[in-house]
């Protein structure tokens, strides 16, 4: 009996096909030459382009890594929602993914889809943070007040400035594309917890923080 003439499966787990090489089929070989590894466990492919992903202890959370080198996170549940999509971050870092077949769509949009008339916000204000207990269906109202302070912000503390002309502290908000005055304070940390307590008052959770 010629042993040679017998067929030899392929060393990978699961994987019934013909020995080309190495005790690997023609896939992975072909993986083993061109990434390194003959299993592609935590590889989007698409052609030579790839995501990583590291799937942590918890099981529950993934952190994704795109062809351009930017890391994100998601939950383990929704890594299927990325398979054969290519990711890009934007000037605010808010990520955009696309496909052959698929528009491009923002991440979290993608992910808690697209309710009509709302927005998603990130609570914790970081668009990298793409996990659900992270992300919540809201109006652009309420969006507008988990935002962080812009860089020309003197003061170091959102909705509080300095004022010249009163030589005191104004706080002040804005609600509904309106800016609402709330008062003068002779301290900045006046103004601050003012200005935080009209907030809660009228965001509620939506609020954020603006600690100096």
């Amino acid at each position: 009996m010629n042993i040679y003439a017998l067929k030899r499966e392929c060393s990978v787990d699961n994987c019934s096909k013909e020995v080309l090489r190495k005790d690997l089929c023609r896939n992975h070989y072909r993986n083993l030459k061109l990434y390194g590894g003959a299993e592609l466990n935590g590889l989007h492919k698409r052609g030579r382009k790839y995501h990583e992903y590291t799937i942590y202890h918890d099981s529950k959370t993934v952190l994704v890594k795109t062809i351009k080198g930017e890391y994100f996170w998601i939950n383990t549940i929704d890594l299927h929602l990325i398979q054969n999509m290519t990711f890009h971050t934007n000037d605010k870092n808010y990520l955009y993914g696309g496909s052959r077949k698929l528009k491009t769509k923002q991440l979290h949009r993608l992910i808690m889809g697209e309710p009509e008339g709302l927005e998603i916000d990130h609570i914790d204000g970081n668009p990298l943070n793409n996990r659900r207990p992270n992300l919540r269906i809201c109006t652009h109202s309420q969006n507008t007040q988990n935002i962080t302070k812009r860089r020309n912000n003197k003061s170091g503390i959102l909705g509080v400035c300095w004022c010249n002309n009163k030589k005191k502290w104004r706080a002040y908000i804005t609600s509904n594309k309106k800016s609402i005055h709330i008062g003068y304070y002779e301290r900045k940390e006046e103004a601050k917890d003012a200005r935080m307590e009209k907030q809660i008052k009228l965001h509620g959770e939506y609020s954020r923080k603006n600690y100096a």
